[in-house]
C-alpha cells in the first residue's frame, strides 16, 4: 500500500531504506522523543524493525497496525516514518488507534510532518473508518504538540512520569492527545 501527497510518498519500508533510517534515527535529538528507539541506532536495529513491520504488512485478514516510511517524492530519500497501531485488545478500544511519527532532524520545520500526518489521518478516518485517533507525546516536545494541535487534537490528560526514553533512560511526563472523526476537517 502506498499513499502520496504533493511532496511525499508514504509506503512500506524495505531493506533499501536501512541507511536512510539509520541516518534519521541515530541522532540523540530525534531519539530523545521516541520511547522504543535506542541510541545509538544501528543497521541491525533498522533491519529488525523492517522485518517486524514487514511481517505485520503480510498478515492475512484484517491488518491492525500500519507503519509507513516517509519518502521525498522523486528523491528516493527517506526522511522519517509514521505509524498507526492498535492500543490494546480491549473491545472498548475498537475503532481507535494510536499514532506515532518521527522525522530526521534535517527535515524539521519544512511542513513534511504536517503533510504526512494529514494523509495518515485521512487514511484513518476515511478509509479505515476509525472513530478516534490518539497520540502520546513527551510533555517538553513543543514541536510535536504544535503539530497535533494544528490537526485538531485536544489534550486529554497527562501521565506523570509515563514515558521512559530507551535512548537515554530519562523519564518524562507524557501528554495524551485525542482526535475524534467528527473533529477531523
Amino acid at each position: 500500500m502506498e499513499r502520496e501527497t504533493s511532496r511525499l510518498i508514504l509506503r512500506e519500508p524495505g531493506e533499501r531504506d536501512i541507511d536512510n533510517i539509520v541516518e534519521n534515527l541515530n541522532n540523540p535529538q530525534v531519539s530523545r522523543f521516541l520511547c522504543g528507539v535506542p541510541y545509538p541506532y544501528t543497521k541491525k536495529d533498522a533491519l529488525e524493525d523492517i522485518e517486524r513491520i514487514s511481517n505485520e504488512w503480510k498478515k492475512s485478514g484484517e491488518q491492525n497496525d500500519y507503519f509507513f516510511i516517509i519518502e521525498l517524492k522523486g528523491k528516493n530519500k527517506v526522511i522519517g516514518g509514521l505509524g498507526l497501531c492498535t492500543i490494546d485488545n480491549c473491545s472498548a478500544r475498537e475503532g481507535t488507534r494510536t499514532i506515532s511519527y518521527h522525522l530526521g532532524e534535517n527535515y524539521w520545520g519544512k511542513g513534511y510532518g504536517s503533510e504526512a500526518l494529514g494523509s495518515l489521518l485521512n487514511f484513518s478516518f476515511d478509509e479505515l473508518g476509525l472513530r478516534r485517533v490518539e497520540a502520546s507525546v513527551v510533555s517538553s516536545h513543543e514541536a510535536s504538540i504544535k503539530l497535533l494541535r494544528k490537526h485538531g487534537f485536544l489534550l486529554e490528560g497527562t501521565r506523570r512520569e509515563g514515558f521512559l526514553c530507551r535512548a537515554n533512560g530519562k523519564i518524562h511526563d507524557e501528554c495524551i492527545y485525542g482526535l475524534l472523526k467528527e473533529e477531523w476537517k
